[in-house]
């Protein structure tokens, strides 16, 4: 067979050049592999070292091949509370150690680890600095000890399982239908309460260390770091782990013995279509690299073969059903076949006519062409695919499925060998040996399309021995695409005069690609040029509602991303038009005391997406009133109703309450004023900054000193006020000092708050205010969580803000099942709070809030988002654009006596303000 008889012209021609494009393929892979390491020692652990994922981030995960489903009938619920025990203590960290060890890292629980297990693998998460790397080691060595040396204790095992209980009643799991009939019937993954109840300390001693293994476990490290510093890392801390054996055969049930037929299916959501699932139920079998990539290519081709010949046999077949090849399980694989109906179509019908497509196919055989499509479809999909560098999701895969990682080199490589041998290969006999394999069948016996002749009988009758056939040769024609490709609009420019640039008085470097311009203009804009962080322009400005007249205040929050109709000589039906050619979207958003205005897009289009940001700026047009009105009561039909209670009050608690007035009926001249208002914000660059982020060309500075640097100054009268005003403080909160609110959750939630102004705010009181918040979480965490097993779920929040005066604040939540309430209030109060009252802080509580600071700042110093938001903000209050180094500095300079100081005045009794929270329903 030959490729010039391919009917898709496109592709006529791809093997005939295939030797030319794997050489240049192989330079471009090779030299994206050579950022990797994959290596295993001799005691059989597997590691792997992967390039950067996120910047300034060390990412350190444990994956072991141990889900729930390797669990015996006896064990449910296993995999996921030893899970828990792994952060319970070793011999080398026992007890509580072993979290204080992570803390003294400064990793929070839920942040910078965490872990998670599910049906067939369990995931460890790590993250920490790459300012930091010596850490690294220290955290090496902390998952040996955990993984392969763990010392559990009955008492903590006893409390865990109750922590994994109270987790089960939040998650319910999910059921595989495809599982019905078999040892895995109806397990959820999690196991029930009484299961888990009932589980024995020796048990779970017994599943660690059959499966905790160095043969199935494997370390990925993911950032920038010495390769071969890191790699003499792993062999001093992990060479010393003994092998165990080899990790056990068939760990997990051979479920492809026996054909099951099932009525109850009921879907997770209604289905339009009648469906009946059929799985073709076989063992997986090694077979080699080449083999292995041969069988499941093969195997995909004929599924799309098959799948195209049933979405067109001009039957009740509706093309909704699907034929794909996949694992049930590890170790047993399925042909799974989804068969829709037409609406009114019963199950019997539509079974046989499944069984006429599969005797067609018997009966004529499968068309060269149409086997010459879809491998030359799996082809063009290997070409077209993107060489990336290694990362998580290949070496999970290939881990977990122990096959190798293949270069899109070696899969050409492997294609072409696979073209010669494609004429040989027999689809006719795959599609008996497909037909002739035990079946799992399941359908919903209470649908219309179920009737009292569909028996287990016909059905298995049916697809052993059917003569019904369509006594036609099958009409090959391609398949249509299953979605419609959005055909790219015609990118439409604004028209705009270029400008000079604009002098830039000061540059100054805050990082690795971040920096900061300032302007004669008075603008500074905070430059991210990093392929990391999407392309966006945004303005912050220092002022929000509380400088408007209160009774503006409700009517421009609500209308403020509606005061634009247009801009420069565009009209508002053009100006949607060309926004949506170049990819762009805008959004407003104003609180009390801050304003945002933030131009997103394409990166190909950045200086496109400045202009129509500076457009709108200097430009924007006065909305006409009727359209205004019209796009204003859509959007209010969409709003979703938030607890105006809650939030009003704790807007009161921090000394940010201002009253907003009454929605009015806008009139023009109302209109006018509030797009008076919002030309001051945008344009007042004195009280504001810009951020510009994404993956910048070279010109960048100059794009933004002929735009940005050249904005005008305002000079039109001030509409707003520059005092920056509250309507009611902290201290008019009366007794009794405890509110309850509904809550639309179905656990409450109990909030202890504590808030109070404050002499002078800087920077440093908001970073002592930081960590107080994150060392009452661990403390949480650690009492009530762990000690007690009462919670689901917790978290804390500092709140700073400096104007209209100084002002601090802390909330510690957590969220707890009914009957706990009241003893882990008990707990909270005692164990966590009066402590902090006392400002009792430890030297070694001063290094887990320190570390803990740096990861929440300087580990996170990169992210976008931190960036975008954050770090303007800071800016904005502190006047400052602070360094990573000035960061770790000011972090460093935190002292016990100010921690304990502040602790001491904020963390007071007569401040303590408890909110509860409960269940509407």
């Amino acid at each position: 067979m030959r490729l010039s008889l391919i009917l898709n012209k496109k592709v006529t021609r791809i093997l005939f050049v295939l030797g030319f494009v794997s050489q240049s393929i192989l330079a471009q892979s090779q030299a994206e592999h050579t950022e990797s390491v994959v290596g295993k020692l001799e005691n059989g652990f597997t590691y792997y070292l992967l390039p950067e994922e996120a910047p300034g981030k060390i990412s350190v995960r444990v994956l072991a091949n141990t889900g729930s489903y390797v669990e015996s009938p006896f064990e449910r619920g296993f995999a996921h509370l030893l899970e828990h025990m792994i952060f319970k203590g070793s011999k080398r960290y026992p007890g509580e150690k072993s979290i204080e060890a992570l803390e003294l890292m400064g990793l929070r629980f839920g942040k910078e680890y965490n872990a998670a297990t599910n049906k067939t693998e369990t995931n460890y998460y790590f993250n920490i600095s790459s300012e930091n790397p010596k850490e690294l080691k220290k955290l090496l060595i902390w998952i040996r000890e955990s993984m392969f040396d763990l010392q559990m204790e009955v008492m903590s095992f006893e409390k865990e399982k109750n922590v994994v209980i109270e987790e089960i009643g939040k998650g319910k799991g999910s059921v595989n239908p495809y599982l019905v009939g078999t040892l895995l019937e109806g397990h959820n993954g999690l196991g029930t309460p009484e299961e888990v109840a009932s589980a024995q300390f020796e048990e779970l001693q017994n599943f660690y260390n059959k499966f905790y293994t160095t043969s199935q476990m494997a370390l990925v490290i993911q950032g920038k770091v010495d390769r071969s510093l890191v790699k003499k890392y792993i062999e001093q801390v992990f060479n010393s782990v003994r092998k165990t054996g080899s990790a056990p055969k068939n760990k997990y049930p051979d479920i492809s013995k026996q054909t099951v037929i099932r009525d109850d299916y009921q879907p997770s959501r209604p289905e339009k279509f009648p469906l009946l699932a059929i799985a073709f139920k076989s063992p997986e079998i090694e077979l080699g690299d080449y083999p292995s990539f041969r069988s499941k290519l093969v195997r995909s081709v004929f599924c799309e073969m098959l799948e195209n010949r049933l979405v067109n046999s001009s039957g009740s077949i509706n093309r909704k059903s699907t034929l794909s090849h996949m694992n049930m399980i590890p170790g047993t694989s399925m042909f799974n076949l989804r068969l829709y109906g037409d609406q009114d179509i019963t199950y019997r019908d539509l079974l046989i006519e499944f069984t006429r497509v599969i005797n067609q196919a018997k009966e004529y055989g499968f068309a060269t062409q149409e086997v010459e499509f879809f491998f030359n479809r799996r082809l063009k999909t290997i070409l077209d695919r993107k060489e990336e560098p290694l990362a998580w999701k290949d070496v999970k895969e290939s881990f977990l499925e122990e096959t190798p990682i293949v270069s899109k080199t070696q899969e050409l490589q492997w294609m072409e060998q696979l073209q010669k041998e494609l004429p040989e290969i027999d689809f006719v006999e795959m599609l008996d040996q497909m037909m002739e394999l035990e079946k799992t069948i399941f359908f919903d016996g209470s649908s219309d399309a179920f009737d009292t002749e569909f028996t287990d009988e016909f059905i298995l009758e049916k697809l052993r021995d059917s003569q019904e056939s369509l006594n036609k040769i099958f009409e090959f024609v391609p398949p249509q695409q299953s979605f419609v490709i959005k055909s790219e609009l015609e990118p439409i420019f604004p028209r705009v005069e270029e400008k000079k640039a604009a002098r830039i008085i000061h540059r100054i470097e805050l990082g690795d690609d971040l920096y900061l311009l300032k302007y004669e203009n008075g603008a500074s804009v905070i430059v991210y040029n990093s392929g990391f962080a999407p392309s966006e322009i945004k303005l912050l400005g220092n002022g929000g509602l509380n400088r408007l007249p209160l009774q503006d205040r409700s009517a421009f929050a609500a209308s403020i991303d509606l005061l634009e109709d247009g801009y420069g000589e565009y009209s508002s039906e053009e100006v949607s038009q060309m926004e949506r050619s170049l990819g762009i979207r805008k959004k407003t958003e104003i609180t009390d005391f801050e304003f945002e205005y933030s131009v997103s897009g394409k990166k190909e289009f950045l200086k496109e997406m400045i202009q129509v940001f500076v457009l709108s700026i200097t430009e924007g047009a006065f909305p006409d009133s009727i359209d205004f009105k019209r796009k204003y009561t859509s959007k209010k039909k969409k709003e979703s109703v938030k607890d105006e209670d809650y939030e009003s009050f704790k807007a009161r608690l921090d000394g940010t309450s201002i009253k907003k007035g009454e929605l009015p009926d806008f009139s023009p001249e109302l209109l006018k004023k509030f797009y008076d208002y919002r030309q001051e914000l945008v344009q007042d660059l004195s009280n504001s900054v810009f951020y510009l982020g994404g993956d910048l060309p070279p010109n960048v500075d100059d794009l933004i000193s002929s735009s940005i640097g050249n904005l005008p100054l305002y000079h039109n009268e001030h509409l707003i006020s520059s005092e920056q005003t509250a309507d009611l403080n902290w201290n008019s909160i009366e007794t009794p000092n405890e509110f309850e609110f509904d809550f639309n959750r179905d656990l409450p939630l109990v909030e202890h708050y504590f808030g109070q102004p404050a002499q002078k705010m800087s920077f440093d009181d908001e970073l002592v205010n930081e960590g107080i918040a994150e060392f009452g979480f661990s403390r949480i965490y650690e009492i009530i969580r762990r000690k007690y097993g009462y919670i689901y779920v917790m978290g804390t929040t500092s709140f700073v803000e400096k104007y209209p005066k100084p002002f601090n604040s802390l909330s510690f939540r957590f969220m707890v099942d009914s009957g706990n309430v009241q003893n882990a209030t008990k707990a909270m109060q005692e164990e966590v709070l009066v402590p902090m009252t006392e400002g009792d802080i430890s030297t070694k509580d001063l290094r887990k809030i320190k570390g803990m600071l740096g990861s929440k700042y300087v580990l996170n110093f990169y992210e976008p988002e931190q960036i975008s938001n954050d770090y303007l903000k800071w800016y904005l209050r502190y006047g400052n654009a602070f360094t990573i180094d000035e960061l770790k500095k000011q972090i460093d300079g935190i002292s016990r006596r100010d921690v304990s100081r502040q602790m001491k005045s904020l963390v007071r009794p007569e401040f303590q303000i408890k909110i509860l929270r409960l269940p509407t329903s």
